[in-house]
């Protein structure tokens, strides 16, 4: 077995299209610094090797269904190397949207945004070794349609609407 990994950066991009089928949050992740790990086939070829890969992954948002519209959990990787999707953990949670996601290291973090129209605070970590989602830390102030960013290995989150309105600050 191959084995390979990377460190991931992500932009977030919010976008709405016919293609996607509706409002979704992608993270494009370029991948660099490569270091032996057991490589996994659902997230890249079968055939690995010690490389740089770069992938797109997508996470969450909604799906319109006639008059109707409903979250989505699934988060998918594509890998234009080979031109495949691959589903990854889906998120642990049903009905969350207006959160924001970003990376550092090798690892995902998701915050806040609202879930059944409620604000929460939750920070969840998508772990790629293992493909899984945990719930890491919560923030003090609940918040959504925020910024995240990773500055100094620390995470950062900034603005946003709070409980009580705008948010003009920055938690870490």
């Amino acid at each position: 077995m191959s084995v390979w990994t990377c460190e991931f950066v992500v932009v977030l991009l919010e976008c709405v299209g016919v293609e996607l089928g509706g409002d979704h949050s992608l993270a494009l992740i370029y991948c660099w610094k490569p270091f032996p790990i057991t490589c996994s086939p659902w997230l890249f070829p079968p055939v690995c090797a010690i490389g740089v890969a770069e992938v797109i992954v997508l996470v969450g948002g909604r799906q319109t269904i006639g008059m109707n519209q409903r979250s989505l959990t699934a988060v998918t990787c594509f890998n234009p190397q080979n031109n495949k999707w691959y589903p990854l953990a889906s998120l642990p949670f049903y009905d969350r949207e207006f959160f924001s996601v970003i990376s550092a290291g090798d690892n995902i973090y998701l915050s806040g945004g609202t879930e059944s129209g409620v604000m929460v605070a939750d920070v969840w970590c998508y772990m790629s070794l293992l493909d899984n989602w945990n719930l890491v830390s919560r923030m003090t102030v609940a918040r959504c349609r925020h910024n995240s960013l990773v500055y100094d290995g620390k995470l950062y989150t900034i603005g946003g609407l709070g409980v009580s309105g705008n948010l003009d600050h920055v938690e870490r």
